[in-house]
Order: structure tokens, then sequence, then C-alpha cells
């Protein structure tokens, strides 16, 4: 939208997933603040009598709801959010979850749509990021005019494969492994998918990360931050010559790993690669069965998935 502008005139319904520090510093958009009153210019494509749909746990969307004089539908986590109770008690619509069901309720229905569990993208519930994805689905295809079976059909049929959605997500498994490969280049971003392979059971875990170079000190050293949410028992640091943008060659891997040891990662604790493949392969040679491993594949992105479909 920055670039080009919305891009349409008319929609049906609207939603904002979430608002992050991501992007700053570009087309004016300087702070936070910018960024929320930007991402909501798509609701100039609706009018105040169809669905806005929001996220009730994310600050930003509810501090700038407040201005507001949309027909507002609220999604959640949790069935207790604040924001959600409050709208339901006033008559308004709102989905979440419920005894591990997405609930969709109006002023006059309640109904569990579909088990958190059987919708592929949330694996099992880890990825915390994509049950709140269902639930925006689910609140969007109800403002369509679609009914719960159609909804929680959709929901159970969708994985995100290299085919059909490729480095978002991107589920492996072989020899009692699992690895995700995925495209999360921002903190917010990093942060959701670092505490998806933690909230997954396993032995041991490991992050492969690697940043461009037109991103200031602070926001490289708030993606360690994000990727040790992991808690990993292993870093591997990749170096990414075609996005330098500036910067020297090994300048970008010094500031993850001082960062990374000023978190309390150890030196044994980390490895660095030349670029995002040959950090895929170590480590697909440092994993062994019981392991989890994310590998955000900022570069080389085809040649690491058909890598892991081959492992």
């Amino acid at each position: 939208m920055l670039r080009r502008g919305l891009g349409i005139n008319q929609a049906t319904t609207v939603v904002v997933t979430n608002v992050a520090e991501d992007h700053l510093g570009e087309y004016g958009i300087n702070t936070l603040d910018d960024m929320v009153e930007a991402k909501f210019t798509v609701r100039q494509a609706i009018n105040n009598q169809q669905d806005l749909i929001l996220n009730a746990d994310d600050a930003a969307c509810v501090k700038f709801a407040q201005t507001l004089d949309n027909t507002l539908v609220w999604f959640s986590w949790f069935d207790n959010n604040p924001i959600v109770l409050k709208h339901l008690k006033n008559g308004g619509t709102a989905c979440f979850v419920e005894d591990g069901d997405i609930i969709y309720q109006t002023s006059t229905n309640k109904n569990a749509v579909v088990t958190v569990e059987d919708i592929p993208i949330t694996f099992s519930g880890a990825a915390k990021h994509n049950v709140h994805n269902a639930l925006a689905v689910t609140a969007m295809c109800h403002a369509l005019g679609f009914d719960n079976k159609t909804i929680a059909q959709g929901l159970k049929d969708f994985s995100s494969t290299p085919e059909n959605n490729p480095g978002r997500g991107n589920l492996f498994e072989f020899n009692g492994i699992k690895a995700i490969a995925d495209f999360a280049h921002n903190e917010h971003g990093l942060q959701l998918m670092a505490e998806t392979i933690k909230n997954m059971p396993g032995k041991r875990r490991l992050v492969m990360m690697g940043q461009a170079g037109d991103r200031t000190d602070e926001l490289i050293e708030g993606l360690v931050k994000s990727a040790l949410k992991a808690e990993p028992d292993m870093l591997v640091i990749c170096e990414m010559e075609s996005h330098l943008r500036g910067r020297e060659l090994g300048e970008i891997p010094k500031i993850i790993e001082h960062k990374a040891l000023s978190l309390g990662l150890k030196p044994n604790q980390i490895m660095h690669a030349n670029d995002t493949i040959k950090g895929t392969q170590k480590a697909l040679e440092w994993s062994n069965t019981g392991d989890i491993l994310l590998l955000l594949a900022l570069t080389n992105r085809n040649e690491i998935l058909d890598m892991l479909a081959k492992a």
C-alpha cells in the first residue's frame, strides 16, 4: 500500500491481523503509530456496515479501533479477552478459542466451527499465530456468507506446503526430525516462529538465521532476541552476501553472534555458514531423531526446500 496505494476500491470485508515494527523509515513511516495508520488504510475499501475484523490480542489494533466507527468483529486466542467480552456483551460479534475449539459468536448464536488440532497450519496449536489466522479466516468467511461446515472443511484441508505456500511454515519430517522452513524476516514474525518450535515437543532445537544489511543494528539485535525465544540448543548464523546492502562482509554475523552471546548463548552453541544453503547443510548434519529445526530461508529458498524434501 505504501508503494502503490490500496489497489482496490471496494471489498466485502477487511482483516487487520497485527501491527509490528517492520519497514520503519520507509515512505515516511517512522513509528509504530504511523504503521498502524498505514495498515488501517484497508478499511477504506468497506463501508461502516461491513465487517472490519480485528485482532483483540494486538494492543496497537485495540488502541486504534477506539477512533473508528466501523462495524467491528474481534478475534482472540482467549474466550475471556476483555475486549471480546465487552464486545459480546454489547451485542457484537467475535471469534475466539474455547476448550480447544474455534467459536464464532454473534448476538444471537454461538457455534463451535472446528477444533484447533484439526487445522494443519496450527501444528496442533503450537503455532499460535496460525490459530490467530484461522480465527481471522473464520470471521472473514462468515462475512462472505460461508457456512460453518464449509469453513471447517477449508481449514482442515489447507496445509502450508512448499507447493501452495512456499517459505511460510513449511514443515518437513524425516528420520524423526521436524524441520520448518519460514521467511520470518521481522522481529514479530520471528518471535512467533521461535515460540512455535518452543511449543512443539522435541529433544533439541536449532534456529538458522541471517539478515539483510539495510536493517539497523537495533533491529538485527531485536531479531536475535526473538530467535532466542525458541531457547535453541544451536544457532546457525548465515552470511547473506547478496543482501549486504552497504554492509561489510561478516558485519551482520558479528552483530548476531555478539547479541546472542550477550543474551546467554554459549560459544559452542553457535555455528557459522557462508550462506543459507551451507547453513541448512550444517543444520541437517547436527540434527538427530527428536530434534526440531527452524530454518529462516531468507535467501536460496527453493534450494533449501528441495534439500529438505530430499532429506
